[in-house]
């Protein structure tokens, strides 16, 4: 705990889920790890994000990935270069190539 490895992991797996064209959405009751998508150019807060819950529940917070894209769906150039600072996926060896299935 307190590496960073948690948000780490999330990053790389909603920049991914980003890459094959889809969306990731992230909800958490941990303050640590809402707090850093908070914080960060990468996430983006929903607004039923820390509402009120029933029966005194914890509130959850609520982010979705929007990397280094732009609400206009521009690229937003610094924040893919940071995003390419913190996220490396190398493309693997023979990716252009078919997989076969024993």
């Amino acid at each position: 705990q307190g590496l960073g490895v948690g948000s780490l992991m999330a990053d790389v797996v909603a920049d991914l889920c980003e890459r094959l064209g889809l969306v990731f959405q992230s909800a958490t009751a941990h303050p640590t790890y809402g707090g850093y998508r908070n914080r960060s150019p990468f996430w983006l807060e929903l607004p039923t994000s820390q509402q009120p819950r029933p029966k005194g529940e914890c509130s959850m917070f609520q982010h979705i990935w929007t990397g280094a894209i732009r609400p206009d769906g521009s690229l937003d150039a610094e924040r893919e270069r940071l995003l390419r600072q913190r996220v490396h996926l190398a493309t693997p060896p023979n990716a252009d190539q078919d997989i076969a299935f024993a």
